[in-house]
């Protein structure tokens, strides 16, 4: 590390261990080194900006200073969109020798690779690496980042030619070992994988332009997974040891809420609390607090990465998937192929052991849901009126205030988010409450026992309000029969009061038929409050 130089969190490139602070990428997943060194092929995935390209690199320097063999990282990232399959024989060609002048030993940087105008687009790939692995004194092993910007046919020949090399001319004519780093593994095309079609069906038939209908597709597949919490503690004390301050163990906690581990997220939010919250003292806390502020700072920025993964919402499948998952749902959906994947492979869900989606933490969550519900406007001046007094948000006010807004506001609310039910009618309710929390109150959530219910706890520092929303459609048992449930979360929770937010769906009835409040009085002596909306 250069003399007087502070290490700091990155959130722009690959990480280097000299300048940034970080966890060893390839202890993330230690099975890559052994694979490539026992002359394996492997295809490592992981969401954009989670550690792929930190990985590849350090990855090549272990291998190279072990001295058995030569290690070439190359990116593909210039080849992006390139679908024919010449243009990516010579875009390949490129990278090859991009990556050979970058090389830290000298006798390879001094290699380039000609392209050769007799060689077929459908060989010129297989036919560089052998010309290459010759002019070597070491077997090579190749790592290729970046590999889904090929797309089409130029991605397809790339990889025969990959499989081809591999079974035919390795170890002397083509690199023992091939790792592919993308966003999206090798597993079959699914319905959130698109084919073109012609006038009589497929164009050409069904395109084999994803990574499923290859022969590397028998290569293994590896997830690069997010940090975990000793991760974030070993950043947080990393941070600490070369001069900052030590965070707290509940900051720490927080940083995992909000974050799940995601690497981007977790040295964004770290790096917006150090520089725009803490404002560079290092003499000054690390707190809860903190951690909140720039959480939200973040959200108000919404930095590209953020914009890109709320842009993914455009996708429908990802819609779905997400509103599902927010709604308290993300049970049963098919977790290969389609929106779900697709969000759970970008880091915008992830999976719990029950296999239930849900937003992958914290900022993915409110990114997730500001997003779907930008459309909806809550009152000014909403959080300040409904704040309480010393014991967290008077939720009878902010309910009350809901109901009113949804005699007026209903129609238009409801109709960007139609086509996914339940959606129109928890999502505006979930957007009010995010809107009214105060600091230090966290809403939790997750699916109830009445069939397409909502179980919501708003949790603050002196007590917890558990509320139930539940949609009853024409023929349903009436909100008698969803008292019981509420009831038990009072209970659990040990709380006097309870709130029902009770959605009439029956199309037959006016609002003054749907909305109305009533207090009962449970066989406990607890207090329920119903509102019909």
């Amino acid at each position: 590390m250069e003399e007087g130089f502070q290490k700091f969190f990155n959130t722009c490139g690959p990480c280097r261990p000299a300048r940034h602070h970080l966890v060893p990428a390839v202890d993330r997943a230690p099975v890559v080194r052994q694979m490539a060194e026992d002359g394996a092929c492997f295809f490592l995935k992981g969401p954009r900006q989670s550690g792929k390209t930190t990985l590849a690199l350090e990855l090549a320097r272990e291998i190279s200073a072990f001295g058995r063999f030569h290690a070439l990282y190359m990116t593909l990232r210039e080849a992006r969109g390139a679908r024919d399959r010449r243009l990516g024989a010579r875009l390949f060609v490129d990278a090859l020798n991009s990556a050979l002048k970058a090389h830290p030993d000298p006798l390879v940087a001094k290699l380039e690779i000609p392209r050769d105008p007799g060689v077929t687009p459908r060989s010129a790939a297989r036919e560089a690496l052998s010309r290459l692995c010759s002019h070597l004194d070491r077997p090579l092993v190749l790592l290729v980042d970046d590999i889904d910007m090929l797309s089409g046919k130029a991605l397809q020949s790339l990889l025969d030619q990959m499989a081809t090399g591999l079974a035919v001319s390795r170890p002397e004519a083509f690199p023992r070992s091939v790792g592919l780093f993308g966003l999206r593994g090798p597993g079959p095309p699914g319905p959130g994988r698109r084919t073109r079609k012609g006038p009589g069906g497929t164009r050409g038939g069904r395109r084999r332009a994803e990574l499923g209908l290859s022969p590397f597709a028998m290569a293994r597949e590896i997830t690069l997974q997010p940090f975990s919490f000793a991760d974030i503690d070993k950043l947080c004390e990393l941070h600490a040891a070369s001069g900052g301050q030590p965070a707290e163990e509940e900051a720490k906690l927080r940083l995992w809420d909000w974050t799940e581990g995601a690497p981007w997220l977790v040295n964004a939010l770290v790096s917006t609390a150090l520089d725009f919250v803490l404002h560079g003292d290092l003499k000054a806390p690390f707190t809860v607090a903190t951690v909140n502020e720039a959480a939200r700072a973040l959200l108000r920025e919404t930095p590209a990465h953020l914009r890109g993964l709320a842009g993914l919402l455009a996708d429908p499948g990802v819609r779905s998937a997400c509103c599902d998952a927010l709604c308290g749902g993300g049970a049963g959906q098919a977790l290969s192929g389609g929106g779900a994947a697709l969000a759970l492979d970008m880091g915008l869900l992830s999976a719990g052991w029950d296999d239930r989606l849900r937003p992958a933490g914290g900022i993915c969550r409110e990114l997730v849901l500001r997003a779907l519900t930008s459309h909806i406007r809550p009152p000014a001046g909403l959080r300040d009126a409904c704040r309480g007094e010393g014991e967290g948000p008077d939720m009878t006010l902010l309910m009350q205030e809901f109901q009113r807004q949804w005699r007026w506001n209903s129609r238009s609310w409801r109709a960007p988010l139609s086509d996914i039910p339940g959606a129109g009618e928890k999502l505006p309710l979930l957007a009010f409450l995010e809107a009214a929390l105060p600091e230090g109150v966290v809403l939790e959530k997750g699916p109830a026992a009445a069939q397409g219910g909502l179980h919501i706890v708003v949790r603050g520092p002196a007590r917890a309000r558990p509320a139930l929303a539940v949609l009853e459609r024409p023929g349903g048992p009436g909100h008698q029969a969803y008292l019981e449930e509420l009831s038990a979360a009072m209970d659990a929770e040990g709380s006097s009061e309870g709130w029902l937010a009770f959605f009439d769906l029956d199309p037959a009835k006016g609002a003054d038929e749907r909305i109305f409040w009533k207090t009962r009085t449970l066989a406990s002596g607890r207090a329920a409050h119903v509102a019909g909306l």
